[in-house]
């Protein structure tokens, strides 16, 4: 998802658009384009996520939950440093549609501050939690220079809950490829949490093996 991480001034990030985004950016020559994400990292299956997707050269966005942050902040360095975009979503992972405007300007601007203190650069893209969100919402993330994105297709990894089962691997494969298939800019939504995620790095390392030249990461 363009663009990449920018200096710490908010203002070095492009304008924003108004309004959530589902669809991956298309690139010149057409062809089909797929955006992986990671919600709610960095957490302790965040290394063996990095590693498999810098083996097969595979592209992705992180969107951090800013709390988490503070616990791991030399994976969000190392995310950055690989050359992967690292997103805000938000400081604790509310309800944006539940909570007061005030209070959603601090889960936005924490997050943003945690990640520009420790690496020096700040988010350009935001993903709010659960996919909720208010106008409210949508106009505190464009004038803080954030596009707002969510997803066109669920793995449903964390209902998995830790589990290394064959089970929960075939069925986040599955999702993501029948989910996937009809659309010609899927935005994949996977997790790496603050639990380990096994299933969701098998299923990463069988997928990423599939992805040719066809199906373009970014």
């Amino acid at each position: 998802l363009a663009p990449a991480n920018r200096p710490h001034d908010r203002n070095s990030c492009p304008p924003a658009p108004y309004g959530p985004r589902y669809s991956a950016p298309s690139v010149k020559g057409g062809g089909k384009t797929v955006a992986l994400t990671f919600d709610d990292g960095p957490g302790p299956s965040t290394p063996a996520i990095l590693s498999i997707l810098l083996h097969y050269k595979v592209r992705a966005t992180f969107f951090n939950i800013g709390d988490h942050e503070t616990e791991r902040p030399g994976l969000v360095s190392e995310e950055i440093q690989d050359g992967f975009l690292v997103g805000n979503h938000t400081w604790s992972h509310p309800n944006m549609a539940k909570i007061t405007q005030s209070a959603q300007a601090v889960q936005l601007d924490e997050t943003s501050k945690e990640q520009r203190d420790s690496t020096g650069t700040s988010p350009c893209v935001f993903r709010p939690p659960y996919g909720a969100y208010t106008s409210e919402t949508l106009a505190l993330a464009q004038q803080r220079h954030m596009s707002v994105w969510l997803w066109s297709v669920d793995t449903k990894d964390w209902k998995a809950d830790g589990s290394a089962s064959p089970h929960w691997v075939k069925r986040i494969i599955h999702l993501a490829e029948s989910a996937g298939r009809s659309l010609q800019h899927p935005v994949v939504i996977m997790h790496n949490e603050a639990i380990p995620v096994p299933a969701t790095v098998a299923a990463l390392d069988r997928k990423s093996t599939r992805l040719n030249s066809s199906h373009l990461v970014i």
